[in-house]
């Protein structure tokens, strides 16, 4: 099964010169709703895509992690916008409904 929808509110971090990563999500919760959980079970993992969901995510200014926790580089002195797809899985496979 796969929902696509609107993106939550776009993410802005201001310029610090650390290289320290920097969390802008807590979990997959702040990108969307698993609304489906009945059918599909809890998401397991997550991953950075890119925007349009069809190659894994490599620039590197963005991490995520299983749990769909974001961070972010914040020392970048030009700035960057990213734009990415986040990819989710179920604990239930496809077709194991």
């Amino acid at each position: 099964m796969t929902q696509t929808g609107s993106p939550r509110v776009d993410q802005v971090l201001s310029y610090y010169d650390s290289v320290s990563l920097v969390p802008k999500a807590s979990g997959w919760a702040a990108w969307f709703d698993n609304t489906h959980t009945a059918v599909c079970g809890d998401i397991v993992s997550c991953e950075l895509k890119t925007a349009d969901c069809s190659a894994s995510y490599t620039t590197g200014n963005l991490v995520i992690a299983d749990t769909g926790e974001v961070t972010v580089k914040q020392n970048i002195d030009a700035g960057y916008e990213d734009i990415v797809c986040i990819s989710c899985k179920n604990s239930k496979p496809v077709g194991d409904v």
